[in-house]
Parts: structure tokens; sequence; C-alpha cells
């Protein structure tokens, strides 16, 4: 080592050694790889740990604060040596803004932060107010009136220029800063820091493995799912053009026999959608845009699925929709695929107002069920690694139990206590269908028959449960049905009648939106919604009020997960032998896997951990948990 590197290393152990155990800090990456247009794994989102080099490290504790530059690959080693040491040795609380993503980056080097006490100030904000901005340049302005550059003009003078260093400098003073405005706000009137410290923080380590894991990928079943949604997709376009009598091209590539088809119609143009289902079929109109004009989306295509000329389009979308966001190779799996065959979720915390998680590269959530139009088992190219059975846990009735907590109403809660089918016990008492109370229970040698003789009722109270749950109208029930709205306003008011703790529960909900301008979940946190001023008129609107009730559900299920994932990750080190494994989280479900030899027993423990956590409430919380070799056998 020469003398320049020596001293180098020196100034840095001697910077770490004075600061004190809780420190901010901020990762510097780039991207090593050649700016080639064209090529597919360009498209990994930036945020790619696996893909990124680290560049530097800035720390501030609050007195002092400075940025580490490890572009010089002959420091490089030796000086994240003493940096990994201060984080082994030294440092035990460390605060960063989006923190999953910056111990992403500092694992790879070999420096572990999960035995930290964490601090993350983006998760923080989003606690503190859901509606704004929070990125830290945004709050670093309009909360610490800084003056802030952004990477580009940074970068501009070079990642070594005096410039840089400020800029870098910067996000670590500022994560910490941010901090010190926080933490009295999480503490204040709203309560907020035990939610944050006994629930966000510890899910940052679930965050983190689900990351670090990701899911494996059998590109043979995605070629093979594309392939045959090709071939169609070709035919589709193909009859969709003789249907309507329109002359179309054939061409027949020599070396690879894929035959292509000219259409003159962009059968994804909504614009000519329109005037064929309108114009020239003259199919009534059932659906309009939120600017008024006339739809052509879902409603339409379910509508008149029945159609000759919608049927084939109807499967022409579903098709389209799979090849261009999943199976294409530019499409999310393929442009997402890592060296080892898997890909890595970016699961974010703070994406959504309600505190639902919100995820990309590739967006995991978007993965329905396979269409009964056109069953695209797109799940299937999602497996376990080998050696590894895959298992997924979610909750059964989830939503309406969270419903009956809220509401303590005595029809939910008696239902849900006596193990009914709650759906077939509502629409017996509301449509009057006669069934003993006993074969309302899904272990009753009747409940089959009953269920199957009353479906359309049980579905129709299903509709309005969660119709009115959701801030459903008479108008809305109105079209679901095809009923007049005076109507539906009498099957809402007769509902009611029979429900009153839901609709108490409901009109609470408005209650502490007129009266706080927020509505706080079972978990404390809040959903704010702000006062619309139009014409002499200030106040709500009837989309707020709808969204309050239904962010209540929809928010405490989402950090029902958050708890249930603390809990496994917590629980699942007594059995290491079993390798679980946090995989993803998709809406309300965790994805694991567990190696085959052990999955047996491994999956009522992954039961108990689900369930555990919510004893306390009025009605039983139940989890689902099944396996299979990929993610579609498993769900």
């Amino acid at each position: 080592m020469d003398r320049q590197v020596l001293k180098r290393v020196m100034d840095v152990a001697e910077f770490l050694s004075g600061m004190g155990t809780s420190v901010a800090f901020d990762t510097e990456t780039v991207d090593p790889r050649p700016k080639t247009v064209g090529r597919t794994h360009d498209k990994i989102g930036a945020l790619t740990y696996t893909i990124l080099e680290l560049e530097g490290i800035s720390f501030c504790d609050g007195k002092s604060a400075c940025y580490i530059d490890l572009v010089d690959n002959n420091e490089k080693e030796v000086i994240l040596k003493v940096v990994r040491d201060f984080f082994k040795y030294q440092c035990k609380t460390v605060v960063a803004h989006n923190i999953v993503f910056d111990m992403k980056v500092l694992y790879k080097y070999g420096i572990d932060l999960r035995g930290h006490k964490l601090y993350d100030t983006m998760v923080a904000d989003h606690l503190l107010d859901e509606r704004r901005r929070h990125g830290l340049k945004a709050l670093a302005s309009e909360l610490l009136g800084k003056e802030v550059i952004d990477y580009k003009d940074a970068i501009a003078h070079g990642s070594q220029s005096e410039v840089f260093y400020k800029y870098a400098t910067d996000d670590a003073v500022w994560t910490w800063e941010l901090m010190q405005w926080q933490q009295p706000r999480l503490k204040g009137d709203l309560q907020l820091a035990k939610l944050f410290r006994e629930v966000e923080m510890p899910f940052m380590l679930s965050l983190f493995e689900m990351e670090i894991n990701g899911m494996y990928i059998d590109t043979d079943k995605v070629a093979e799912l594309y392939n045959n949604c090709k071939a169609d997709h070709t035919k589709y376009i193909m009859a969709l053009c003789e249907y309507l009598g329109v002359k179309y091209s054939m061409q027949t590539d020599l070396l690879s026999d894929d035959l292509t088809v000219t259409s003159p119609i962009n059968f994804n143009s909504v614009k000519q959608l329109r005037e064929i289902l309108y114009g020239q079929l003259k199919l009534e109109v059932v659906e309009t845009t939120k600017t008024g004009a006339d739809g052509v989306g879902k409603v339409t295509l379910n509508t008149y699925k029945d159609h000759p000329f919608v049927n084939i389009l109807y499967k022409y979308k579903i098709i389209e929709k799979a090849m261009s966001s999943y199976l294409g190779p530019d499409a999310q799996i393929l442009s997402n695929l890592e060296s080892d065959n898997r890909v890595r979720t970016s699961l974010k915390d703070t994406g959504t107002k309600t505190g639902r998680l919100s995820c990309s590269n590739p967006n995991v959530q978007q993965l329905s069920k396979p269409n009964k139009v056109y069953p695209i088992p797109i799940r299937q190219a999602f497996v376990a690694s080998p050696g590894y059975t895959m298992v997924t846990a979610d909750y059964s009735g989830q939503e309406v139990c969270v419903m009956a907590e809220i509401s303590r109403d005595e029809t939910l809660v008696k239902a849900l206590n006596n193990g009914y089918d709650m759906h077939l016990a509502v629409a017996n008492k509301f449509y009057e269908l006669g069934m003993p109370e006993e074969a309302l229970n899904k272990t009753h040698p009747d409940y089959d028959m009953y269920k199957e003789k009353h479906d359309k009722a049980r579905s129709q109270a299903k509709t309005i449960t969660f119709g009115l749950a959701y801030g459903k109208g008479a108008y809305g029930f109105a079209i679901d049905f095809g009923i007049t709205e005076e109507e539906a306003q009498q099957i809402v008011d007769d509902y009611f009648a029979g429900m009153p703790g839901l609709k108490d529960a409901i009109e609470y909900a408005h209650k502490e939106v007129y009266d706080n301008g927020f509505v706080r979940y079972m978990s404390g946190r809040c959903r704010r919604f702000d006062t619309v001023t139009r014409d002499d008129w200030t106040g709500y609107t009837k989309g707020d009020l709808r969204q309050a009730f239904n962010a209540k559900i929809q928010g405490y299920s989402a950090d029902m997960i958050r708890e249930a994932s603390n809990n496994i990750y917590k629980e699942k080190k007594q059995y290491e032998h079993m390798d679980i494994k946090l995989l993803a989280m998709v809406h309300d479900e965790i994805i694991l896997e567990v190696k085959t030899e052990h999955v047996d027993a491994a999956m009522p423990l992954i039961k108990e951990w689900m369930e555990k956590p919510f004893e306390w409430m009025c009605v039983p919380i139940t989890s689902d948990v099944q396996k299979g070799e990929n993610y579609d056998q498993a769900k």
C-alpha cells in the first residue's frame, strides 16, 4: 500500500472513530454497464443493487459530516474494510432515506445492517403525511428550507468534484436533520411513533430479505407461453379483420417461419374501437371515461363477451396485455431477469396513500388469476428454486374480518365466529331465504346444497356488502343489478336496517373526516383528505367520503400483512434448518420458499405465525397456507 492510499485510509478511520453510535448515511452508486441502445438489460430498474456499483458513502452524526469517495479501485477495498468495521463494532443506529436500498447496496459489499436499529426518514414522512412527495430533495426544500441541486447537475461537474462531494454530503446531513424534524411529530398528537418503531422499521427487514431473494424464473415456460400467445395473437388479428371485411397482409420470416400480419386497423386504438363497436356494430354504450367519452374498456368487453366480434377482441386484448406487460422480450419478466435467473421486485412501502405496498420491475401485483375467457398461466413461470418448494400465505376473508372488527356489527361478528359462510348468512337474513342457521356453517352436510341453490342471492349479498363498505351508493348498485336507482336505494336502506353496526361505522368514518380531515386505522396509521373549494362551497367530496371507510379496511389489512411478515421473519430464525425465505408480497399475500424436505413441517408453523398477532380481534383470523412447485400451484 503506497503512502497516499495509507494516508487516505487513516483519515477515513480517524474520522469514523470520532463519530457517534447513531449515524445518517447515504450511498452513491453508478451503473457500470456501457450505454448500449436497444439492449434488453438496460431496462432493469435504476435501483437494482446487483448491477449498481458503490462509488461513495456520506455520513453525518449531527456534529460532523463527510463524503468518502470510493471511485479509486486501488483504495476501495481497504477503505471499505474500515467502513465495514465501523458499522460492525461502533455504529448501533443507522438512519437513511429509503433505507432498504442502501442496505442492499452495502450488503453487496459485505456490510450487513440487519442487526442495527433502523430509522427510515422516507417511511416516517409517509406516516406524517402520505399525500406529499417523499423524495429527500423535495423534503429538504419543503420542510427544512434547503437550496437543493439534483443529481444530474451535480454529476455534470464530475463524481470527484467539490460540487458533487457537497451534493453527496448534503444527503446525509439532510437525512439527519429530517430525522430530528420528524421525531417530535411522530410522538405528537397523532401518536405515530409506536407504529413506526414496532411495525414499520421491523418491516424493513422483511422487505430487505424479499428484495435480496427475489423469485426464480422458468425461462422455458416464459418462452412457451409467449410463443403460444404470439400464434393466437396473429390468428385473432386475422379473425377480427375478416369479421369486419377488412383486408390484411401476411409475411413469413424465412429464418423463423414466424407469420406477421399487418392490419389497417389498430385494435389497440380507443378511437378506432369506438368507431367499430358503436358505429359499425351499433352496440349500446355501457361505460364512459372520466372525461365523459364513450368507453371501450373492461365493462364493454364483459358486457358483450358473447358477441362474436367482441369475444375475439376480448381474447386479443388479454393476449396483447400478457405479451406487452410480461412475456415479451422487452416486457417486465425478461427485461428484469438477472444473471441468476431471478427477478427482484422493487417493493415500495410509501407508494400508496392507503398504506398498501406498490411494486415494480416486475409488478407482480398485476399477476391476476388467469382469465376464464383466455387463460394464460403466467404465474407458472415463477418457480421455486431447485431443492425448494414455494409456499403462499394469506388471510381467509381478511377484509370482512377487518370490517367486522371495526363495525362490531352483530350479523357479521356472529357469522364469522360461528364459522358461517358470511355472504350466505347475510343473504339468508336479507332475502329471508329460510335456511336453518346451522346449515350456514361450511362444515354442515347441507351447506353445499344451500350454497348452490342460493348462489345468485349469495353473490348479490357479497356485492352489496363490499359495495357498501367501499362507499358504493344506489347509482352504482343500479348499474350492478340492472335496476332503477330508486330500487337500488331501497336495497341500501333495507340492508343498513339489517346491519346497523356497519352503517354506524361508515357514518363514523365520515364524521372523522369532517372533524379531523383524516380517518385513523386500528394500527394508528392515518389517511388524510383535502378539502375542495367549488364556487361558494368548501368541503369534502363524495369520493373522499366513499374512500374513508374503505381506507380503514384496506389500510389496516395492509398493516396486518406487515405485522405477519415481521412475525414470520422473527420466528423462522428458530428453524434455520428449514431455510424459510421471504420472496415477495402480492397485495395481502406473502410468498415464501422452504427446503422441500421440511415444507410439510413448516406450513403449520407459518399458519400459526400469520394468525398469532391478531388473536385479540373479536372474530377469528385464519390464514390459508398452500404449497406448489410454482406460484400458480401454490396459489
